[in-house]
This record gives structure tokens, C-alpha cells and sequence, in this order.
């Protein structure tokens, strides 16, 4: 039979639209998963099933910080992170947490020999955020807290990942890679890429016009910064993804600041906050206003006194205006004054050359009336330790040096404790500074390898985690901003961690004048008591 040659390209037409539609149908399916921004890779990729999203177990887990475990025998998955333990068995729609038994819409099932696991419930049940994004099929995952910074065009939530694009706007696929949604420019202003506040280079910056039409010849490759041509209205950028979680798209070059949650003040104990220290960039040019029940301004700083009679919670807010009166930053914490009665305890402390002997361990024995007894395998009599001069959060985690912690594969706080007979009930790690990077993800990341191997062995004992203080004045001029990356990276990381506390020394040590000149990494005396202070209140607040 013969078809009409009209009638044959409208068949044609059909065909090649339902082609499309199944192309277009297929890749939407497709679902990805990011945590924290930066995307997962899997070896099974994820399903929907009844509006669930499943994803294979390991990587999520491990993704997220949980340790992971595979029972054949029972088909059942236990994941442990902290104190949590999630339970899930194969083909069931009961699940655990910590022997409570939850209802689950859709079970965990094995496709092609991997066990796939519902996204949300596991990434709630470790205290995670989670949102869908339809638009994009993905899963967002917040493990802790966004990075966050005062000027920011980059929403790290409308990046698409596994593609770039080029200076010609056309999407291109590129595993490595990710590319901001459209962002609003002006004409003649300089846009910033930073990458942890340094200089970063981004791989493409594709220009559009006010109807987000591309122009071609006004975009620009390998830059750091960007000065918008006329007729330009919006710009898409292009970067490697692993810059994405933290990287910054800004109009201006201004510096970003960062407070604790929480200042705890024990009786007896004060406890001063130098403004300077709580912004990224050394400034001169700011001022600083303070809003607080408790405590008393002094110049730009505040200063809290452990009053007896003040003893409560007191909302704490900061803001710091430019000599325009222009706000450049704002904050909040909460003011913790506790009783400085604290209770017996053996404190260990993991450090560096900052705990190596130092006058602050003596203090806190001192102020605690010897009900803090300090435990190690260094140390003088009394006041034991396991203070290491030179090491950094890496060198805990290897064997080169003396290492009463390594177990020949890593650190191992069960090992330690059967090696040494040392059973402490409160541990503290306070690390960083030695071979500190612009980028603290490394540095974090081996801090809380620590505290998840000790939480593996006690899933109670609180830990407390010192904010390196910064250096003295004559020191790297870098290391200030390295300091206060690592400061925040380990406060936003940390935040969904149960009885582990951040102890702010590095806003309350007196950077300026707490160092000789020919010494500007260890304190004077005052320093380590500044130290010491900030410390004890921490261990108050929270020994029970």
C-alpha cells in the first residue's frame, strides 16, 4: 500500500515526538541526590517508588557520617551515627531507631544486588534537612548548617550538577561539573567568584541580555572576577562541583562573620568577645552594637561577667556597620551564665603544642576545686594530657610519630583505652592550626573522623571541640581568614552532633596582646587563662 507523501511526514512527525517525549520522560526519571551540595555518586542509581526516592544504602550512610552495617542472614541494614542506630530490614515497612519501631511508606529492596533504602527517612533519622526538587528530580540533602556568607548570588539549590556550559550557553555534560541558575547583574559592576572567601577560578561565565537570551561574545572562561559589559543583565556560571558547597558569586569584596550558638560564662569566670575576631577579614573600619540582658560593652567588644545572680539564657545579638553605617554583618548567639560547681569528672585532652603542658590545664583544675581530674599518658603528675607539639588532626590519624592512639590503621579511642587503662568521661579535642588550609574540609574532616571513632566506642561521653585561636598580630596574614573558615566549618558541621559542644576560644583570646613578639604562636600567661575561662564555663554548662 502506498502512503501519501503528506501523510508519510506527519507520521514521521509523530514518530519523532514520541521518540522525544520517551528521551525526555526517560531523563527526567533520572534522580539525583546531593548532600550538602555536592552531588552522590552511585553504582545503582536511585528509584521512585510510590513518590519515595531509594538509594543504595552504603553511600548514603557513608555520606552522612553513619557507620553501616549488613546483616545477610537477616536482610537488615544498621546504620550507627552518634547515638542514633536506624534498623531496616529488607522487604519490610517497619523500621528502627534506637529500638523504636517507625512505619515506613515504601521498604528498603535489593535491585541488581544492592540494597536501596528510603532517602528521606534515613536522612531524618540522622537529623538531616531534606527537600525535593521537582524541577530537577533531585533529593537535597543539609547535613549541618549552609555556609553562610552576607552576599551571596549563588543558591548552591538551583545548581545543576553533571553539566557546564560553556561561553556559548549550550548545556553540556561533564561529570565534574556543576552551573548556577540565572543570576541578576548590573552593568559595570564587578562580580567576585571566592571559593572559602579565597580568590577561585570559575570555568565559565556565559552572559544574557534583560530576556535571557545568551551573548556569545561577552562571557568570559578561567576568571576570577568578572566586570559585567554593557547590555548585560544576567550571567550563568560554570564550576568544578566540588567548589560548589562553598562557593560565594558576589557584587562586593567584603568580609563575612561568624558567632557561636552559644557563650557560656560559669560564676566566678568572664568571658570577653573581640568583635575583630568575629569577622573573616582584619578590618579597621567597623563598628560594632551589642544587644544582650547580661554583659557590658567595652569599645567594640563584649564583655560577660559569671554573675551568680544572672545565672539563665540570654539572647545575644551583634552587628557591625561600615563607616557609611552600611550593615555588613549581623549575628546571634545565646549568653549561657551556669553555676561553676561542676561535678567529678577525668578529662582528657587530645591537642597540640596549645595543650602541651600549658598554664590552661592547671586553671581548669584549679577552678573546678580538683573535681576535674586530668588524665593521659603525658604530662606531669595531676595534670596529664595528650598534648603533641607540631601535630595536626592528621597526624592523630597516622602512625609516623608517637601515637598511644593509633592502632596501626588509624585512630582508634577503643584501642587507646585498652592500651593505656585510661577511661575518661569527658573528652576534648583542640586542633587545627598546624598545617591549617584556606579550605578546612580536610582539617574537619580528620577532627570528626575522631569524635565519630570515640563516638563509636561511647556513644555518651560528651566532647568538646576548641575553635583554634588565632595567632598573634605579626603572624601569617593569611592565617586570620584560615582561622575563621575552620572556626565556621566546624561550628555548621558539627550542629546536629548530640553532646558535642563547640568552645569559642578563638573569639575570646585576645589575639592582639596576648602574644610576645618573638613568640606569636603560644600566649603569655594571660592568654592561656583567657583559655582556661572559656573552657571551664563550657564544661559547666554541660556535665551534668
Amino acid at each position: 500500500m502506498k502512503i501519501k507523501k503528506e501523510w508519510f511526514k506527519k507520521i514521521v512527525v509523530m514518530m519523532l515526538c514520541v521518540t522525544f517525549f520517551q528521551v525526555t520522560v526517560f531523563a527526567k526519571e533520572k534522580i539525583d541526590v546531593t548532600v550538602n551540595g555536592q552531588i552522590l555518586e552511585f553504582d545503582q542509581d536511585p528509584i521512585a517508588e510510590e513518590g519515595r526516592t531509594l538509594v543504595p544504602m552504603r553511600t548514603i550512610f557513608e555520606s552522612l557520617n553513619a557507620v553501616v552495617e549488613w546483616d545477610g542472614e537477616t536482610q537488615t541494614v544498621t546504620a550507627k551515627k552518634h547515638s542514633t542506630e536506624i534498623k531496616l530490614t529488607l522487604g519490610s515497612n517497619i523500621a528502627e531507631i534506637n529500638g523504636e519501631k517507625y512505619e515506613l511508606d515504601v521498604p528498603a529492596k535489593a535491585v541488581n544486588n544492592r540494597t536501596l533504602v528510603p532517602a528521606r527517612f534515613v536522612a531524618e533519622a540522622l537529623k538531616c534537612d531534606v527537600k525535593w526538587n521537582a524541577d530537577t528530580n533531585t533529593v537535597i540533602i543539609k547535613n549541618g548548617k549552609k555556609l553562610v556568607y552576607s552576599d551571596n548570588l549563588f543558591d548552591i539549590d538551583k545548581a545543576t550538577y553533571g553539566y557546564y556550559m560553556p561561553p556559548s550557553g549550550k548545556s553540556t555534560k561533564n561529570s565534574v561539573y556543576a552551573h548556577s541558575d540565572f543570576m541578576k547583574v548590573t552593568a559595570g559592576e564587578t562580580v567576585y567568584f571566592t571559593n572559602y572567601r579565597v580568590p577561585c577560578e570559575i570555568g565559565f561565565v556565559i552572559a544574557y541580555d534583560s530576556n535571557k537570551k545568551v551573548i556569545k561574545d561577552k562571557g568570559a572562561s578561567y576568571v576570577n572576577r568578572y566586570v559585567v559589559p554593557e547590555n548585560v543583565e544576567y550571567i550563568v556560571v560554570s564550576v568544578n562541583k566540588q567548589f560548589a558547597s562553598a562557593l560565594r558569586v558576589s557584587t562586593n569584596n567584603d568580609s563575612d562573620g561568624y558567632i557561636n550558638d552559644e557563650i557560656c560564662v560559669a560564676d566566678g569566670r568572664t568571658v570577653r568577645i573581640y568583635a575583630k575576631q568575629l569577622i573573616s577579614k582584619k578590618r579597621d573600619d567597623l563598628t560594632f552594637s551589642w544587644d544582650c540582658k547580661v554583659g557590658q560593652v567595652n569599645g567594640n567588644d563584649f564583655i560577660i561577667n559569671g554573675n551568680k545572680s544572672e545565672i539563665g539564657e540570654y539572647p545575644l545579638k551583634v552587628t557591625a556597620t561600615d563607616k557609611n553605617g552600611k550593615i555588613v554583618w549581623a549575628g546571634e548567639s545565646t549568653v549561657k551564665i551556669v553555676d561553676s560547681n561542676i561535678k567529678k569528672i577525668k578529662f582528657l585532652a587530645i591537642g597540640d603544642s596549645i595543650t602541651n603542658n600549658k598554664p590552661w590545664l592547671s586553671l581548669i583544675k584549679s577552678y573546678s576545686k580538683n573535681n576535674i581530674s586530668l588524665v593521659g599518658t603525658k604530662g606531669n603528675e595531676g595534670l596529664k594530657h595528650e598534648g603533641r607539639s607540631g601535630y595536626s588532626s592528621q597526624t592523630y590519624h597516622e602512625g609516623k610519630y608517637e601515637n598511644p592512639f593509633f592502632d596501626g590503621t588509624g585512630f582508634n579511642f577503643k584501642y587507646y583505652k585498652e592500651t593505656t587503662g585510661i577511661d575518661p568521661d569527658v573528652v576534648q579535642i583542640f586542633l587545627g592550626t598546624n598545617n591549617i588550609q584556606d579550605n578546612p574540609e580536610k582539617n574537619v574532616g580528620n577532627i570528626i573522623k575522631m569524635i565519630d571513632n570515640i563516638r563509636n566506642e561511647d556513644a555518651n561521653i560528651p566532647i568538646f571541640v576548641v575553635n583554634s585561636v588565632y595567632r598573634g598580630p605579626l603572624s601569617d596574614a593569611g592565617l586570620h581568614l584560615k582561622i575563621f573558615n575552620l572556626m565556621e566549618k566546624l561550628g555548621n558541621d558539627l550542629v546536629h552532633y548530640e553532646n558535642v559542644y563547640i568552645v569559642p576560644a578563638a573569639i575570646s583570646h585576645d589575639s592582639e596582646n596576648n602574644y610576645d613578639k618573638k613568640d606569636q604562636v603560644h600566649p603569655i600567661d594571660a592568654g592561656y587563662t583567657q583559655m582556661a575561662d572559656c573552657i571551664f564555663s563550657s564544661l559547666c554548662a554541660h556535665i551534668d
